[in-house]
């Protein structure tokens, strides 16, 4: 089956309303740089194509994926050059306006899946809110946190951040995406010493202004694992984020909103 098939821009008015589907996801990316050999939208390139492939893969539920948003919070990417950036106000407002179109449009649940570490924090907020204020169902989650005890079970990370930011693991994804190797890799980074905020083992964040414009823009070693295994880890993922998504139907059952 053709990929478009998921794809809710190619579907009409009518399509919808005659096969509403279970699931609604939106993909949110960003613009920014990924180090001297990724592209700028990399972030957005794999949160879509997990989104798409995972629909694809959830058969036991029907699962439109629109287009993604690709702009996210990267502010702290401007001093490199090459990034386009939402403050945190209007990519809320963004996200926020998404859930209350679809439920004004009868969707019954929307998942925003996140791609942008700098997003990790604003698609929980939105799906918060947005559920309170509009009576619909609505899940979020970074997909590579969704999946990441998952891939780290599947082997071969070994000394690789994950996700990081255009290090070993996402130029290998960007790479098995893409179809073929990333040229030009620079070599491991000696000067990343921002705190992620979304480690689990840290009791506090911190924010250092200066943390990332006195990196070189990348987290670690982006030659540190080849294309085979990013493609085995995307498709890791794409398991466990469809998996995800049937649980999330299966979890918010209607409640007389839809036959």
């Amino acid at each position: 089956m053709s990929m478009n098939t998921y794809l809710l821009a190619h579907k009409t008015r009518q399509d919808i309303a005659n096969s509403p589907p279970d699931l609604l996801v939106v993909p949110v990316g960003a613009l920014e740089q990924h180090g001297p050999h990724l592209p700028v939208g990399t972030d957005t390139l794999h949160v879509e194509t997990v989104a798409i492939r995972a629909a694809a893969t959830a058969s036991e539920i029907d699962v439109v994926v629109a287009p993604a948003v690709a702009y996210g919070c990267s502010d702290h990417h401007l001093p490199f050059g090459g990034t386009l950036s939402l403050s945190t106000a209007t990519l809320l407002g963004v996200l926020r306006d998404v859930i209350r179109t679809a439920a004004a449009s009868r969707f019954v649940r929307v998942f925003l899946l996140n791609g942008h570490g700098g997003n990790h924090e604003h698609v929980q907020i939105a799906a918060r809110d947005g559920a309170q204020e509009f009576g619909v169902a609505v899940g979020a989650g970074s997909w590579w946190a969704m999946a990441q005890k998952a891939m780290i079970d599947s082997g071969g990370t070994d000394g690789v951040l994950l996700p990081g930011h255009a290090g070993g693991f996402e130029t290998a994804v960007v790479a098995s995406i893409l179809d073929r190797p990333i040229e030009d890799l620079p070599g491991p980074s000696v000067s990343f010493g921002v705190t992620d905020p979304r480690n689990p083992k840290a009791t506090f964040r911190t924010e250092n202004p200066d943390g990332w414009s006195d990196s070189e823009g990348y987290t670690d070693d982006p030659g540190l694992l080849d294309i085979e295994t990013g493609r085995r880890l995307l498709d890791v993922a794409v398991e466990t984020v469809a998996a995800d998504f049937v649980r999330f139907v299966n979890d918010t059952p209607l409640k007389g909103t839809r036959a």
